[in-house]
C-alpha cells in the first residue's frame, strides 16, 4: 500500500497517504513514548546518535544499548530461564500470544511474574505471582494520539474503584520502593507531558519529525485545557518531498507474499483469525457489555458449505479443530463467506468466557523475521465433527457466583461458553452423553441452592435452583442441542411466570413448564437499537426495500452504522428469493 502511494506521489499532499488502522486505540501514543521493543521514546531508533542523544537528556549512563525482544521472542526466553522476571501490563498474552499453552508453561515456571491489569478475570492475571490494580480507560487521566498523528486530551469520566492507580503511577510508585527515587518523582501525568514534549525536541534541529515545541514547559493549567493537536505542528509530513532517510529519498521496499502454513493430507483447510464486529480483543472489556455479547454470543468456525459437506458436517454441529500446534472446539456456522478449503475463528474468545475456544492455541510460534509478527492468518488445520454430544443450556442468576460455575465448566466440560446476557449469565455446555447426568449434577451442587424443582420430558429435562428463596439458576439438558430453549425463551418464562415470592419454587416451576414460544430469539444485527433480524426481515416483507427505508422504520444502522453491511446483505437476500419465486434471477445474482 505504501509503495503504491509512493509511485503515485500521493505522500505528503492534502487528502492523501496511507494510513495505519491498528488494533490498539492508542497504538500511535504507544509508539511515542518508546512503548514498542526496539524503538526509544520520541520516535527514536537505537543508533548510537539516539542513544547518546537520550542518555544527555535524562542523564542516565545506563542506558540499554540494543533493542529489546519482541513478544513471540520475549516468552522464549521466559520458557529458556534468560528472563526470570518480567512485568505484563495492558495486555493478555496468555490468550492473544500464538501457542497459548507454551505461554502460559513458561510463565508457571517464571520465578516471579507481576501482572498490572484493571480485570481479574483473564487467562493471564491467573498465572500472576503479584497482581496491580490497574486503571481503566474511563479512570485515566492523561493524552491519546490517533493514527492520524492528532494528541488529544482524556480526563477522567469515573472515579477509579479500590485501589485502582494508572500506569504511570504504579510504575513510580514500584520504582521508588526500589530505591530509585530520582526520576520517578512524578506528581502528575501532565508534568510527564512536559518532559515528553521536551525530549521531542532535545537536539533536534528539524531532522526528526515528531516535536512538540510548543509544549515544552507546559503548566498543569494549561495541561488541563490542552486542545486537540496534530504533529508536526507546522505543515505536513513529507510536503517538501525529503524523506526520513539518509539521503532524503523515499525507498520501495519488495514484500512478497510468503506461505508459511502449506495445507497438507493431514492438515487440508487454511485458517484465518480475525474479529468480529462488536468484540475487541480478549473480550476482558466488551465481554462485560451485555448490548455486544447480543450480536455473536457463541464460539463459531466459520466453514465454506462445500467443505461442511465432504466433512459432514451441519450448521451449528459441535467440530474439533487441529493444527500443528494444538485443539480448539466451535459451533459449525456454514457460510460462504470464506472460500472452499478456508476456515474463520474470531480471537476474541478465552478461557474466561470459552475454555476451549481460544485461537491462539492452533497458531504457531512462526513470526514474521523483521517485524516479529506471527502468522495468524495461514494456519493449516484439519475440523473433525463431534458426534452426538450431550447439551446443557442455563442462565445464572447470581453474579457472585459466575466464577465458582466457570471453574467447574472447565473441569467438567467437553466445551463451553458463557457470556452476561439481559437476565442474568448465559453459559452452554457438551459433553460425552455417558458424562450429562454426572455435569448436570455437578453444576447444581457446586452452586450449593437449597431448594430446586425439576421437569422431564422423555427429551427434555430442566431443573430450576434457588437459594434462599431467590431464584439462583435454570439448567436445561437434551440429547441435541436443537430440543434446547433459547436463552431468551427461558429467562422470559421465568420473568413473565413468576409468582408471588412466597410461593415454592416447586409451584412456580409447574407454572413455566413450557418455555414462551412467543420470544425472538433471532440474533441480533443492529445493537445500538437492539434490532433483532426477524424484525429486520418482517421490515424487509413489509416493504422497506433499502438501507435508508429499515433505518427510517426500525432505526437500525442509523447510529454507529456498523450494522449496515449485514442489512445489504439480508435485503439481497431477501430479493434473490423473491426472485427465485417469481422465476427470475436479479442482475448480477447467480440464481
Amino acid at each position: 500500500i505504501i509503495n503504491c502511494h509512493l509511485a503515485t506521489g500521493r505522500i505528503g499532499r492534502p487528502g492523501m497517504g496511507p494510513f495505519s488502522i491498528t488494533g490498539q486505540p492508542n497504538a500511535m501514543g504507544g509508539r511515542e513514548v518508546g512503548g514498542m521493543a526496539n524503538t526509544l521514546a520520541a520516535h527514536m531508533d537505537f543508533d548510537a546518535q539516539s542513544i547518546g542523544r537520550v542518555e544527555r537528556f535524562w542523564q542516565a549512563p545506563a542506558l540499554t544499548r540494543k533493542p529489546g525482544l519482541k513478544a513471540v521472542d520475549m516468552f522464549d526466553a521466559v520458557a529458556s530461564g534468560q528472563i526470570r522476571a518480567i512485568w505484563i501490563m495492558a495486555t493478555n498474552p496468555v490468550a492473544s500470544l500464538p501457542d497459548k499453552d507454551f505461554v502460559a508453561q513458561a510463565l508457571a515456571q517464571c520465578p516471579l511474574v507481576v501482572v498490572s491489569d484493571c480485570y481479574k478475570d483473564t487467562d493471564t492475571v491467573g498465572l500472576a505471582d503479584v497482581r496491580l490494580p490497574a486503571q481503566g480507560w474511563g479512570e485515566k487521566d492523561g493524552t491519546v494520539t490517533n493514527s492520524e498523528r492528532c494528541i488529544s486530551r482524556q480526563r477522567r469520566l469515573v472515579t477509579p474503584r479500590f485501589d485502582a492507580r494508572p500506569d504511570w503511577k504504579i510504575v513510580c510508585d514500584v520504582a521508588k520502593a526500589m530505591g530509585f527515587t530520582h526520576g520517578f518523582d512524578y506528581v502528575s501525568p501532565g508534568q510527564i507531558f512536559a518532559e515528553h514534549a521536551a525530549l521531542s525536541v532535545f537536539e533536534n534541529s528539524g531532522e526528526r519529525l515528531f516535536a512538540l515545541p510548543d509544549h515544552v514547559g507546559l503548566s498543569e493549567e494549561a495541561y488541563d485545557g490542552l486542545k486537540p493537536v496534530s504533529w508536526p505542528l507546522e505543515g505536513r509530513p513529507f510536503a517538501s518531498r525529503r524523506f526520513s532517510t539518509s539521503d532524503g529519498r523515499a525507498c520501495f521496499v519488495a514484500t512478497p507474499p510468503a506461505l508459511t502454513s502449506a495445507v497438507s493430507d493431514r492438515f487440508p483447510l487454511l485458517l484465518n483469525t480475525g474479529r468480529l464486529r462488536d468484540q475487541w480483543h480478549t473480550m476482558s472489556r466488551t465481554g462485560l457489555a451485555v448490548t455486544l455479547n447480543q450480536h455473536e454470543p457463541e464460539p463459531r468456525l466459520d466453514i465454506n458449505p462445500g467443505d461442511a459437506q465432504a466433512l459432514g458436517i451441519v450448521t451449528d454441529q459441535l467440530v474439533n479443530v487441529l493444527s500443528v500446534s494444538g485443539d480448539a472446539r466451535y459451533l459449525a456456522n456454514l457460510t460462504e463467506s470464506v472460500k472452499v478449503g478456508q476456515v474463520f475463528a474470531p480471537i476474541h474468545w478465552t478461557k474466561a468466557h470459552a475454555g476451549q475456544s481460544v485461537v491462539s492455541g492452533l497458531v504457531p510460534r512462526r513470526v514474521d523475521p523483521l517485524s516479529g509478527q506471527p502468522h495468524s492468518k495461514q494456519v493449516a488445520v484439519a475440523v473433525q465433527p463431534i458426534k452426538d454430544p450431550t447439551w446443557l443450556r442455563g442462565v445464572l442468576f447470581d453474579d457472585a457466583q459466575i466464577t465458582v460455575l466457570r471453574e467447574t465448566l472447565r473441569q467438567e466440560s467437553l466445551f463451553w461458553f458463557g457470556l452476561g446476557g439481559k437476565g442474568g449469565w448465559f453459559f452452554e455446555v457438551a459433553c460425552a452423553a455417558a458424562e450429562a447426568p454426572s455435569v448436570f449434577s455437578g453444576l447444581i451442587q457446586c452452586l450449593g441452592g437449597d431448594e430446586w424443582a425439576d421437569f422431564r420430558t422423555p427429551l427434555l429435562q430442566r431443573r430450576l435452583l434457588s437459594k434462599n428463596g431467590q431464584l439462583l439458576l435454570l439448567l436445561c439438558q437434551a440429547p441435541k442441542r436443537g430440543l434446547l430453549p433459547a436463552h431468551g425463551q427461558m429467562v422470559a418464562s421465568i420473568a413473565s411466570q413468576q409468582t408471588d415470592k412466597d410461593e415454592s419454587v416447586g409451584t412456580s416451576w409447574r407454572q413455566l413448564a413450557c418455555s414462551a414460544q412467543n420470544i425472538d430469539t433471532s440474533a441480533q444485527i443492529c445493537s445500538c437499537y437492539a434490532v433483532s433480524e426477524a424484525r429486520i426481515r418482517k421490515g424487509i416483507d413489509e416493504g422497506c426495500q433499502t438501507v435508508e427505508a429499515l433505518g427510517q422504520a426500525l432505526k437500525c444502522g442509523t447510529n454507529c452504522g456498523s450494522c449496515v453491511p449485514e442489512l445489504k446483505r439480508l435485503l439481497q437476500s431477501s430479493a434473490q428469493v423473491q426472485a427465485r419465486s417469481e422465476g427470475a434471477v436479479p442482475a448480477g445474482g447467480s440464481g
